[in-house]
């Protein structure tokens, strides 16, 4: 019987063995399972406090602008309406955009739209309740402007690329690269003084009666949200 029994305390030995060892992997595999849960719920509370953050710099950048628009309000005696953009033109050849505001606000067509930063272009189209702007990036929009140091006038066009230019500035003239264009308020459209380009880039104008002269605008207009329609 003594083998037996030396046997059968083996079996005995090897059957505990392994019932902890069923329950220590058990135990290892529930540790595991939690700490996963764990894990993923971390996560998911760091996901919602990036976009609690995200949301709470949103906030901050939009009343950041409004109140710089409130002050322009003041500022601004001409103007008739503050209006959201609500749509952009996706068209290639047309900059243009629609905004939230329009006949029932005042707003009229061939108004000026400015920001606090500059001019963004003309009513297009005034609809009730909307209308659209025709931006001073389009090829088919002009405005008489004047040179800022050198009062020299000019006619303000888009290129069609996201850039202006100016046309029928006089070869006598002296213009000086990174000066302000402004409006001259001579086409009787635009009130006289509204900031519209910088000039970026100058070429002799050689045997040719006008220099050819590149501008950028000072709004940027891919990141406008809310714009200000003036009366002339």
């Amino acid at each position: 019987l003594r083998p037996f029994a030396i046997f059968s305390r083996a079996i005995n030995t090897i059957n505990l063995t392994l019932t902890l060892a069923r329950i220590s992997i058990s135990d290892t595999l529930q540790a595991i399972s939690s700490d996963k849960s764990e894990t993923r719920r971390l996560e998911a509370e760091v996901r919602d406090l990036k976009l609690r953050l995200m949301e709470h710099q949103k906030l901050q950048k939009e009343n950041i602008r409004l109140r710089e628009m409130l002050a322009f309000k003041i500022a601004e005696p001409r103007q008739v309406a503050i209006a959201t953009v609500i749509s952009r033109s996706a068209l290639r050849w047309s900059s243009s955009m629609m905004i939230d505001k329009g006949t029932s606000d005042g707003v009229q067509k061939d108004m000026a739209v400015i920001t606090p930063e500059g001019l963004v272009g003309k009513i297009f189209e005034a609809r009730p309740y909307y209308s659209i702007v025709l931006l001073i990036t389009d090829s088919r929009f002009s405005a008489a402007v004047r040179l800022h140091k050198t009062r020299e006038e000019a006619i303000l066009s888009g290129n069609g690329s996201g850039g202006g230019e100016l046309k029928y500035l006089n070869r006598d003239a002296k213009p000086v690269s990174d000066d302000i264009v402004l409006t001259s308020g001579l086409d009787a459209l635009f009130p006289d003084g509204i900031p519209a380009a910088r000039i970026q880039a100058l070429e002799s104008p050689g045997k040719e009666l006008f220099h050819k002269v590149d501008a950028v605008p000072l709004a940027i207009m891919d990141k406008l949200e809310e714009v200000i329609v003036v009366a002339r």
